[in-house]
């Protein structure tokens, strides 16, 4: 109990560091991380004498980029042994895994001190925002990453969380929440969007916030759901294998990293990007020792922001997050076109979009797409908007590209539980 308090002050203060206080923060662990990894995780050691780099080598986050990147293959197809610290034991971590969304689920291992400073960072983040200790939070997710239990301060009222299965229907779903009737939701976005759709006013539901994360959220969708539920909005973005890795304030001008946890490049060409630009997010977990992270290749793609906010913190920020790479539409012409633009050709491409439901754009090849459509009983000339929608696709696309448009019952959820908006066929280059 003591050292969750202790540990939630320390991370709390780190928010009224300035840049420099930050960046010394930040270094001061990069070298305990670096030291640590050389002498106890055999996939660092070889990677650091593969290329004739000392511990020592590796003073601060510019150090860092001497180190040659991880993907997220090096460890599902490596052996996962060597990426385990040799003195942290079963008894001294957790393992976590990802939705397996390359195929093949990707197993992480978390000490137990991470564990706590992860769940600090997102507090505080919650708290910025304007969670308050009693509030009701009820959290939609995959049943498997749920805690098996309470924990001892929620058995006296305080941060009282109720746990829903992203995998029941959502009807099921809309009537637990009108039962426990939340101040706080927190769901993935798009399942989010789906209840939205679905909610009727015989369902109690009236959170004053909402959580969401884990995948890309266009504007029309936020002032979809904050109207829908008569609630603020604020977006984190975050994965299994870093935790919370930035978030937004009550601005919404970006997101915020997490930069005494995280850090954080957004690379193009090898070289950082400046503020404004496009780059590959790469990542340094900073806490976890029992399997450290270091360059990390995650496959999302995002816009440099500038540090400071007029919020008052000086953590740097993402502006927004584009989507997994797997994620972008190629062109005709080799272009790569984001998620946000494909989902924008859509929405604004026919005034009928409030009677679209759902929608999913798969693309076959370079010059065939397939779009999905789950519509509304009011959704009327089919014909029509099916043409309309075939048409501004094909002016981002180029006009030999095929689109079949469709209109189906449902689109079934990805294995993890997540409806994806948009999904690619085609490897590329920053694949």
């Amino acid at each position: 109990m003591i050292s969750d308090i202790s540990s939630y002050q320390q991370y709390s203060n780190n928010l009224n560091l300035s840049s420099k206080e930050l960046k010394a923060y930040q270094d001061k662990k990069i070298r305990a991380l670096i030291n640590h990894a050389y002498r106890n995780v055999p996939y660092y050691k070889q990677k650091l004498d593969a290329i004739g780099l000392d511990p020592s080598d590796i003073r601060n986050a510019q150090d860092l980029k001497k180190i040659p990147i991880t993907t997220k293959a090096d460890i599902q197809f490596g052996n996962i042994q060597e990426h385990l610290a040799s003195n942290y034991t079963d008894k001294t971590y957790r393992i976590r895994e990802t939705s397996g969304s390359t195929g093949k689920p990707l197993k992480i291992f978390i000490d137990y001190d991470a564990i706590r400073i992860s769940e600090c960072i997102w507090l505080r983040a919650f708290f910025r925002n304007g969670l308050r200790i009693r509030d009701k939070l009820v959290s939609i997710g995959n049943p498997k990453n749920q805690p098996s239990q309470k924990r001892f301060f929620q058995k006296f009222g305080i941060l009282p969380r109720s746990y829903v299965s992203i995998f029941d229907k959502p009807e099921d779903q809309l009537r637990a929440l009108s039962i426990y009737e939340p101040d706080v939701i927190r769901c993935w976005t798009s399942c989010l969007s789906v209840l939205a759709y679905k909610k009727d006013p015989k369902y109690n539901i009236h959170p004053r916030m909402l959580f969401t994360s884990a995948e890309l959220l266009e504007k029309t969708t936020r002032r979809f759901l904050e109207s829908t539920f008569g609630s603020e909005l604020f977006d984190h973005y975050a994965c299994e294998e870093l935790g919370l890795i930035a978030w937004e304030c009550k601005q919404h001008s970006g997101y915020h990293v997490n930069a005494d946890s995280i850090v954080l490049e957004m690379l193009k060409d090898s070289e950082e990007v400046s503020s404004g630009e496009h780059g590959e997010i790469v990542c340094t977990h900073l806490d976890n020792f029992a399997m450290p992270i270091i360059r990390y290749k995650l496959g999302d793609m995002g816009v440099k922001g500038d540090e400071g906010c007029s919020c008052g913190l000086s953590f740097p920020k993402i502006i927004s997050i584009d989507g997994r790479n797997d994620d972008f539409i190629v062109a005709e012409n080799g272009q790569l076109v984001s998620p946000r633009t494909v989902s924008d050709v859509l929405e604004y491409s026919t005034n009928e979009f409030k009677n679209i439901l759902q929608y999913r754009i798969y693309q076959v090849s370079r010059t065939e797409l397939k779009v999905s459509l789950v519509t509304s009983a009011e959704f009327s000339n089919k014909e029509i908007i099916f043409n309309q929608v075939s048409r501004e696709m094909k002016k981002y696309f180029g006009d030999n590209t095929e689109v079949q448009v469709e209109q189906v019952d449902s689109i079934s959820p990805d294995p993890s539980g997540k409806i994806m908006k948009v999904i690619s066929n085609i490897k590329t280059s920053l694949n």
